[in-house]
């Protein structure tokens, strides 16, 4: 028998926060014996899946954790197995907010080797939230990770003049994750602003990397130990024109020259070093151990 009804959908809402349920309700007017199935699919069907099979149910509940556009679909099947569909787009998004980076202007000029304060400025229910910051130095030929916690805090001091970019994932539980960036510029500082201590220590610095390799904090631990100030050893390590990955391939090329390891040994003897994980992990692939 030829179908002379209308499948016919409603939501007891059309926006709602990630975890909350929303009410599908689905009816056919004249349709004889009618059931139901619900689907919702997101991202032209890159993820589906069935909320309920063929049932008398007219009503049921959704809940989505991600959020983004869903489209709910229903198809509505009477007792002589004619079946006709409609669908109705509904959102989801989360009850937090990722509203920027303060600390420092975007395009804005510090010098080279001070400490630049970032935050992630959210607002709304940021319990559970975390925070990962990254750096980039132009474009790419540097990077590390900043932190990856639960602090929306960082201090960052850049070490080679030229162009940093900061991005930042805030990200909750579920696996949403909303990401922003600013762009900075550092300059290099001159001598002449620089302290004798300053000065005598990035003379000390450099004649070290001459015979050794070190990590930054290993040079500063090292200038620290001839009883360098903090700040005098900081500078001379920003100062020192050396680059990080460079020296800790120069370091694992010594290791690996009079004992054996393999490539997370050698990871992890470089980060005991002082090197980051992104150094350790360039200079010992560099290497060629397995």
């Amino acid at each position: 028998m030829g179908r002379g009804w209308i499948p016919e959908i409603s939501t007891s809402k059309t926006s709602a926060n990630t975890g909350e349920i929303i009410t599908i309700s689905a009816a056919a007017k004249g349709a004889n014996g009618a059931q139901y199935k619900y689907v919702w699919q997101k991202d032209n069907w890159s993820s589906w899946g069935i909320i309920s099979n063929f049932s008398e149910k007219s009503s049921v509940g959704f809940r989505a954790l991600k959020a983004g556009n869903y489209e709910l679909i229903v198809d509505v099947k009477d007792s002589y197995g004619n079946i006709a569909s409609t669908k109705k787009t509904v959102q989801y998004k989360t009850d937090w907010n990722f509203t920027g980076i303060s600390g420092i202007s975007n395009n804005a000029t510090v010098n080279k080797g001070s400490a630049v304060s970032l935050k992630a400025n959210t607002s709304g229910n940021t319990s559970g939230l975390k925070y990962k910051f990254v750096w980039s130095y132009n474009n790419w030929d540097e990077w590390d990770v900043i932190s990856n916690d639960t602090m929306a805090n960082v201090s960052f001091a850049p070490e080679f003049a030229g162009r940093y970019d900061i991005f930042v994932d805030v990200y909750d539980s579920n696996g949403n994750v909303v990401t922003k960036s600013i762009t900075f510029n550092t300059k290099n500082v001159g001598n002449a602003t620089a302290t004798k201590g300053q000065l005598d220590a990035l003379a000390r610095a450099k004649s070290y990397l001459e015979v050794m390799a070190f990590s930054k904090q290993g040079l500063i631990d090292q200038l620290k130990f001839e009883k360098f100030t903090d700040s005098e050893a900081s500078y001379a390590a920003a100062n020192c024109g050396a680059n990080w990955n460079e020296q800790a391939v120069k370091k694992a090329q010594g290791y690996i020259k009079y004992l054996s390891y393999s490539k997370e040994q050698l990871i992890s003897q470089l980060k005991f070093d002082g090197f980051t994980d992104a150094q350790a992990r360039y200079g010992a692939q560099q290497t060629g151990v397995n």
